[in-house]
């Protein structure tokens, strides 16, 4: 076991705790295992299912967007943004104008 500056390292070959695996700083906490890096009140899941930052959620399964008032469903059957409403069936298409 080394243990230095604040940093520990099992020699082991099992675990490494370093500097490179949990950060605390300035009240943010960033996990490098790319699973959850929160900072600045703000939460990203780095494997691409959900962000969310700055009072918007974005899931980047395709399925679902909702970002500063916007929602998009990517399943190609509605889209709904801006006040306006598309159904992309090929019967019916309404936007509000």
């Amino acid at each position: 076991m080394i243990f230095a500056d604040e940093s520990l390292i099992f020699t082991d070959e099992s675990l490494i705790f370093a500097d490179e695996s949990l950060i605390f700083t300035n009240e943010s906490l960033i996990f490098t295992d790319e699973s959850l890096i929160f900072t600045n009140e703000s939460l990203i899941f780095a494997d691409e299912s959900l962000i969310f930052t700055n009072e918007s959620l974005i899931f980047a399964d395709e399925s679902l967007i909702f970002a500063d008032e916007s929602l998009i469903f990517t399943d190609e059957s509605l889209i709904f943004a801006d006040e306006s409403l598309i159904f992309t069936d090929e019967s019916l298409i309404f936007v509000k104008e």
